[in-house]
């Protein structure tokens, strides 16, 4: 009898040690299977907010390799008589549209991977474009022996900047209120995945 009474205790502790074990995996496996969807949702927010981060980047060095042409382009008017000073200054215009050129690619690629619209980037692709023509065909005109051939070509190409200005200042508004609402939205699908980690975790304590 005492035998049997012995081994009913042994019993009983083996059966409570293993119950809690199985409360603790379970405990464990829930609140594994909780922080693991907090950290996945946010690794998936950050590198939404780098890439969008990139795209606003690669928008500014577009822009401002766009105004580089521009000075550079001027330059070419306003010094080209000396052939030293013109080669010097079509290499940087040359140079310029290019990595700006190169930069709005960048800038439509990085659009793609974040979900923005990217319209806007292909017309002013096809506007820089336009331009770079407009300024080429206007140096086709260019007589170095005349001091004021650079003055008149100045008068003929006036302004045709602006538009594309125009263009840059507006794509940089769009792209920054796309970055807020995205953190906006990223703050809010967080927080209802922390809520969520907070609640299954509460559930495995309750168990």
């Amino acid at each position: 009898m005492m035998k049997n009474f012995h081994f009913t205790i042994k019993f009983q502790i083996t059966l409570l040690a293993l119950t809690g074990l199985l409360f603790l995996a379970l405990v464990g496996g829930l609140g594994y299977q909780a922080v693991r969807a907090l950290s996945t949702q946010a690794g998936k927010s950050v590198a939404q907010a780098s890439n969008t981060t990139d795209l606003l980047n690669s928008m500014r060095t577009a822009n401002s390799a766009y105004l580089v042409g521009i000075m550079e382009y001027k330059n070419i008017l306003m010094r080209g008589n000396d052939p030293d000073c013109y080669a010097k200054h079509m290499d940087l215009f040359e140079q310029a549209y290019s990595s700006s050129r190169d930069a709005l690619e960048e800038t439509k690629l990085a659009g793609d991977a974040v979900g923005f619209d990217t319209d806007g980037i292909d017309k002013l692709i096809e506007g820089s474009e336009s331009l770079y023509k407009k300024y080429t065909d206007s140096l086709k005109n260019f007589n170095a022996a005349s001091l004021t051939s650079g003055q008149d070509i100045d008068k003929r190409t006036r302004g045709l900047d602006e538009a594309i200005s125009s263009s840059f200042d507006q794509l940089a508004n769009e792209i920054t209120q796309f970055a807020i609402k995205e953190g906006k939205e990223a703050q809010v699908v967080l927080q209802s995945s922390a809520s969520a980690t907070e609640i299954r975790t509460l559930m495995a304590v309750g168990l």
